[in-house]
């Protein structure tokens, strides 16, 4: 899907084509979607942008918020269970 806009005398956006979008469907005109700059050429007045990058990049911090609120709540191994159990015979 190749997607060019022009606004006024603004830079023009485009999307390469690299596939359909597996886990977004396809995108409908008049919504409004993230994407991630993956270029700038100012001699064309051309940004390139990605889809795909942009969802990985939300993915990749909600992992990382995920990993950070793990990491803060306590956890027990099973070591520490039999331990417990052990010591309460």
């Amino acid at each position: 899907i190749e997607d060019r806009r022009r606004r006024d005398d603004g830079p023009s956006s485009f999307r390469p084509t690299t596939g359909p979008l597996k886990s977004a469907g396809p995108l409908e005109p008049g919504k409004e979607y993230d994407f991630k700059i993956i270029k700038i050429s100012p001699e064309t007045r051309r940004i390139g942008l990605s889809y795909r990058a942009a969802v990985k990049q939300i993915e990749r911090k909600e992992i990382e918020q995920y990993r950070s609120t793990s990491k803060s709540s306590s956890t027990a191994t099973i070591g520490d269970a039999l331990k417990s159990k052990l010591s309460a015979r």
